[in-house]
């Protein structure tokens, strides 16, 4: 570049291209929301032909997060039948017995290991 007599630098270069292309992005998001008033530059049409219909400027995919169903959103008048949602309900009620035959497995299997470290522990001195 330097050579053709211009005096930028390569970041320099960089900047005011990233600058453009953020410039260019905004203006065609504004101009894309019906109502707003429309947005130009000098160079519209050489950023257009650069950037065009680049995932920067116009993308793949878009996410949505609107709070509307599916039903709401098709265009045809058939309602498709929203997901009914699985509630996490209590656990079943347990007897008394078996709340304490639970309890006296779990105590035994505690003694089990309990003795078992005591074991161990006297293996090891």
């Amino acid at each position: 570049m330097r050579q053709k007599g211009y005096q930028y630098t390569g970041s320099q270069c960089e900047s005011k291209f990233k600058n453009l292309k953020q410039n260019y992005t905004r203006m065609v998001d504004h101009n894309n929301v019906s109502g707003n008033n429309k947005k130009t530059c000098p160079y519209f049409e050489e950023l257009r032909k650069i950037f065009g219909m680049t995932p920067c400027v116009k993308p793949i995919a878009v996410c949505c997060n609107r709070a509307t169903s599916p039903a709401k959103l098709s265009s045809d008048n058939e309602s498709i039948p929203p997901k009914e949602k699985k509630r996490k309900g209590k656990r079943p009620a347990q007897s008394k017995e078996s709340l304490v035959d639970l309890f006296k497995e779990y105590r035994l299997e505690q003694k089990l290991k309990e003795e078992e470290r005591e074991k161990t522990s006297r293996k090891c001195t």
